[in-house]
């Protein structure tokens, strides 16, 4: 079986790509969201190009305010998942 696991670099692309489309999608600017986080708008910049630097509270107010699952902020190769379901640890 020939599964390929997607790196860190494309990992985290992923996840800024769908902070700042959720957040578009919102219709929200960086400076609506960093003011609900009670952060600064550079601050959470920081976050769409850098998802390493979110805690896991902030993501989870995000995900709150934008009304979306964890999920769907970082999301999963679903070939892997699938692989980690299907296999009992």
């Amino acid at each position: 079986m020939n599964v390929r696991i997607t790196n860190v670099f494309e990992r985290e692309r992923g996840v800024m790509s769908s902070l700042r489309e959720l957040r578009e999608q919102r219709g929200m600017t960086q400076k609506e969201l960093a003011h609900y986080l009670g952060i600064s708008r550079s601050t959470y910049a920081r976050y769409e190009q850098n998802p390493d630097m979110m805690s896991i509270v902030q993501a989870l107010r995000i995900c709150q305010l934008m009304n979306c699952d964890i999920d769907e902020l970082f999301p999963v190769d679903v070939r892997i998942a699938n692989i980690l379901r299907d296999k009992s640890f």
